[in-house]
């Protein structure tokens, strides 16, 4: 007899598997090649000059961003280059916005000795950017990086307004994260596959709880 918790085993399961995209085999993983981003290489690059002006205001005009995919020797992965600009500017290139905001942060941490978590902001930039003699690049090969696990987004996100998420965006962008996980309508999708299977609204509504209890 399928129960109500027997099913829910089963999605759980499926979505754990699915979460480790490495365990996957290449035949599977090949059915996401479509993906793709669907903003604009200039939109992608303001999205970073906007990260950059929230986090360091005052720094924000001596970095350039150009966002360039061409730049790398497989189709899916993604890079970042840094190097100085002659008049002392930092430019950074990268194959995604999310590839380029990783590079900032990567010059943030290495040059200027910054760091940017949950539980603070070490952000003493000297009005001098320390400069990038030789281009550094870097190329990610893994084309999703996946991010969270459930206890914390049902535990903590689920109570965050929209300027604590755009920090935690922000910070996702800048550690090269593109495949967070995202419970957004999880519900819906279960009630349709459990009524499915003959469960009525009644008997969802009693087990559904809270936004805190997803997981």
């Amino acid at each position: 007899m399928i129960t109500l918790v027997n099913l829910c085993l089963i999605v759980n399961c499926t979505c754990l598997i699915l979460s480790n995209c490495e365990a996957l085999p290449n035949k599977i993983l090949k059915t996401f090649n479509h993906i793709r981003t669907k903003s604009s290489p200039s939109e992608q690059k303001e999205s970073v000059i906007q990260l950059i002006k929230r986090l360091v205001p005052a720094h924000a005009s001596k970095f350039i961003i150009s966002i360039n995919k061409n730049y790398v020797d497989s189709e899916f992965a993604d890079y970042f280059e840094i190097v100085s600009t002659t008049n002392g500017n930092i430019k950074v290139t990268g194959s995604t916005g999310v590839a380029a905001a990783a590079g900032f942060y990567h010059y943030l941490k290495y040059w200027c000795f910054a760091h940017i978590s949950w539980s603070g902001n070490h952000l003493n930039i000297p009005i001098n950017l320390p400069l990038v003699h030789s281009p550094v690049k870097k190329v990610f090969y893994e084309r999703f990086r996946y991010y969270q696990n459930v206890c914390t987004v049902s535990y903590s996100m689920v109570f965050w307004n929209w300027t604590r998420w755009e920090q935690e965006i922000d910070w996702m962008a800048m550690n090269g994260i593109n495949f967070p996980l995202a419970f957004t309508g999880q519900e819906s999708v279960w009630q349709i596959v459990y009524k499915n299977f003959g469960l009525t609204q009644e008997e969802l509504d009693e087990h559904f709880s809270g936004p805190a209890f997803l997981a």
